[in-house]
């Protein structure tokens, strides 16, 4: 995949917990996973896509998208600004 407008760069082991290595995700899916988890509990629980994936509330996210026209799903999106 691409980047995009529509991802962001994930580390599934983050960065404060010693992670260095990312793979794209959707932005919407990636907003919503770092709302469900702090860091610590993503490398406790979500340091790899499988997991993070198959999380309750991720597998609604990543349904939901699935079903959304493409145009839709990026109206949503806010731009994102480096602080």
């Amino acid at each position: 995949m691409l980047a995009d407008d529509s991802v962001d760069r994930h580390y599934w082991l983050p960065k404060s917990q010693g992670g260095n290595t990312s793979t794209y995700l959707h932005r919407t899916c990636h907003c919503n996973l770092h709302s469900l988890l702090r860091d610590r509990d993503l490398a406790r629980e979500c340091a790899a896509p499988e997991p993070g994936c198959q999380h309750p509330e991720m597998l609604n996210c990543i349904r939901w998208v699935r079903g959304q026209l493409p145009e839709r799903v990026m109206k949503l999106l806010k731009p994102r600004h480096k602080q």
